[in-house]
């Protein structure tokens, strides 16, 4: 039991890893220019798709030397992330009077959540390959390489079988993608803003359009040597446990020189075995629950037949241009 806990709380982490790298050459600190306005009239599928995929190819690797993590049941900690490739993710994180606190880190094949006080003490990891059709993969439907996407680097296959945009009440645009699972039928639904472009939500359904997981993105803020728009603030909500956390960026550098390929390397921590999830059995997937206003933070519903949440109107927190 104490062993499924620990998976429940490791594979929530892992939903809040997100951006940075290695070698500062370029320190970006965030500034708000009005966003341009990429909408002008009524965008098709392609449109949309045009736009996302082109500020996604501005950033082939981020750093980020000073990022907060915060949620709750324990302290705010101070952490750095990389990412490279989709699947190169890696974030340290800690006080000043504990020291490190949590290890979480994804290569091209495995990845690894290292936490100081799990108990029992271990190293989770899990191949790529084997993550999908496993338990854990079933019970926990989130890909490593879907936390990139979290922090708005998102890029759309123009082959899939998007359906939209769909024009909401309160004006913003959203994208429904089927997502084929072992455990059924997902659907991604990405939301931007129907001017602008900015990605403020997505959120990921279960084939009854429930939500099982959602990232919300605010204070976008636009690198201004590469154009790249990335959102300062990450929160993300994982609707089973009712959890909430935030990743909030600062100094991130965009394309540095070089980044160490230590970060992209399991390590090793004595006392802490490893615990491969990918081959554990016996694993009871957590209930998928509607999102409860009273137990995690009100988001942007999205919009499917059965919602039970009516979208607020939100306005846009970067002003847009007219």
């Amino acid at each position: 039991m104490k062993r499924q806990s620990l998976l429940h709380l490791s594979v929530a982490v892992l939903l809040a890893a997100a951006s940075g790298a290695n070698c500062p050459n370029r320190l970006w600190q965030p500034q708000a220019p009005p966003a341009p306005i990429v909408f002008p009239n009524e965008p098709t599928l392609p449109d949309v798709i045009s736009v996302v995929n082109a500020n996604r190819s501005l950033a082939m690797s981020l750093y980020a030397n000073r990022v907060t993590l915060s949620g709750g049941g324990f302290p705010a900690m101070r952490a750095t992330m990389a990412v490279g490739t989709p699947r190169q993710v890696r974030l340290r994180a800690g006080t000043g009077l504990t020291g490190q606190e949590l290890d979480l880190g994804s290569n091209e094949e495995l990845f690894w959540i290292w936490v100081k006080r799990s108990q029992p003490p271990s190293v989770i990891v899990g191949r790529h390959d084997a993550l999908a059709a496993s338990p854990v993969g079933r019970a926990f439907p989130v890909r490593p390489e879907w936390l990139v996407e979290a922090i708005g680097l998102v890029y759309l296959d123009p082959q899939a079988p998007h359906v939209g945009p769909i024009r909401r009440a309160d004006g913003k645009l959203e994208i429904h993608t089927p997502v084929s699972t072992p455990g059924g039928q997902n659907t991604k639904v990405l939301v931007l803003d129907g001017r602008s472009g900015l990605i403020y939500e997505q959120h990921l359904l279960d084939e009854r359009g429930q939500r099982i997981a959602s990232a919300t993105n605010t204070r976008h803020f636009r690198d201004p040597l590469t154009g790249l728009v990335l959102p300062r603030e990450t929160t993300l909500n994982w609707a089973a446990m009712a959890l909430s956390l935030k990743v909030e960026l600062n100094e991130v550098q965009v394309n540095p020189l070089q980044i160490s390929a230590e970060q992209w390397t399991k390590p090793q921590y004595p006392g802490y075995p490893e615990v491969d999830v990918t081959t554990l059995t016996g694993l009871a997937p957590p209930p998928t629950t509607a999102l409860s206003p009273t137990r995690l933070p009100p988001t942007t519903a999205p919009h499917t037949a059965n919602s039970r949440y009516a979208p607020p109107v939100v306005q846009p927190l970067w002003p847009l241009q007219r």
